[in-house]
């Protein structure tokens, strides 16, 4: 599944496209504590689990305020001079990039070294350091061509109307940006809660 989603996600150029395939890759990272199958691997794939949903809804809903505003959105290309448009939405954008690739200091790097930890604690270490050394330069490089594209200078569409930021959408994505930096920069309160929901 991981190697499926991320080999697919490769060759996309539709962003939607991009996202749906990687999300087949993470749900094969969240599969691996099954095979670690013990309370740290059960509170590891809790914790991935919630701070993957509000990255990943912090990303959609980004894609989907640019599609609303005069912007297709919809091939990485279209994203080019984001930046220009509006500081605040593309920083917002890779920020939820970052934390899906699990760089850290964000919650997805956290989710994903709990998910290795619980592998090396249960005698799966080949697992862990295989998925390590084929997966994660693939997987940064498919969400980073996203970052790049958002960050990078176009003059034709920097030209166009600037993104604004309703009250809602608002809400919405500071809510997720403050799950997927806080998750990562104090991850205790997070894992504690993983941790319950498992009655640990």
């Amino acid at each position: 599944g991981i190697s499926y989603g991320i080999l697919a996600s490769l060759r996309q150029t539709n962003v939607e496209r991009v996202i749906i395939y990687l999300s087949v890759a993470h749900m094969g990272y969240v599969l691996l504590g099954v095979v670690a199958a013990n309370e740290a691997a059960a509170t590891a794939m809790t914790y991935y689990l919630f701070t993957y949903l509000f990255a990943m809804t912090g990303a959609l809903g980004v894609l989907i305020l640019v599609r609303g505003k005069n912007m297709p959105g919809r091939v990485l290309n279209d994203l080019s001079g984001l930046r220009q448009r509006s500081p605040v939405t593309a920083l917002l954008l890779i920020i939820f990039v970052l934390s899906l690739v699990g760089a850290p200091p964000t919650a997805g790097f956290f989710g994903r070294y709990f998910i290795f930890r619980s592998l090396l604690e249960t005698g799966h270490r080949y697992i862990a350091w295989f998925v390590v050394a084929l997966s994660w330069l693939p997987l940064a490089y498919s969400y980073l061509r996203i970052a790049v594209y958002a960050w990078r200078g176009n003059k034709l569409e920097s030209e166009a109307a600037p993104v604004a930021l309703g009250v809602p959408e608002a809400i919405v994505l500071g809510i997720c940006v403050f799950v997927s930096l806080a998750a990562g920069l104090y991850s205790e309160p997070f894992t504690r809660m993983a941790r319950y929901a498992f009655g640990q």
